[in-house]
């Protein structure tokens, strides 16, 4: 927050537990479907509350609420009512993605289920990781131009 306060900018921290792992999906396919899952309301409990969370803090800093409550309520509302999954699509239709498919995301390679070994999906994640790019692309196909 020392930045936004030089920046005279109005900002929060979150300490959020990163030894735990979020939702259940494990690979940039699952994730993206959890993400979407998120936007129409549904999704791991843990993930929703935290995503709730985020938007409020975000609702409230852009001045659209004024108090927890009424942030919560923005939040819920635009979830519920499909706005948030939206505002996605014309991201991405706006960089030149295919809105459409985020209707149906298709993977054919993704599974999902427990592990049955500690540390299995750590490293899973992190050789997922690198193909989170690529990922994108799919739906992005110009969003390196648009990043960078």
């Amino acid at each position: 927050t020392r930045v936004g306060r030089a920046l005279k900018r109005r900002c929060v921290a979150l300490v959020t537990d990163n030894n735990q792992p979020l939702g259940s999906c494990v690979g940039p396919s699952l994730e993206l479907k959890e993400a979407l899952d998120l936007l129409k309301g549904e999704g791991p409990e843990d993930l929703q509350d935290l995503v709730l969370k985020l938007g409020m803090e975000i609702v409230r800093l852009a001045g659209v609420a004024g108090s927890t409550l009424s942030a919560k309520q923005t939040v819920r509302k635009a979830i519920d009512e499909g706005t948030a999954l939206q505002k996605l699509k014309d991201i991405v239709e706006y960089q030149g993605g295919d809105p459409k498919l985020l209707d149906n995301p298709a993977n054919s390679n993704a599974n999902s289920g427990p592990t049955s070994r500690v540390g299995v999906g750590s490293a899973i994640m992190l050789l997922q990781f690198d193909r989170l790019p690529q990922t994108l692309y799919m739906f992005v196909p110009n969003a390196a131009d648009a990043i960078w």
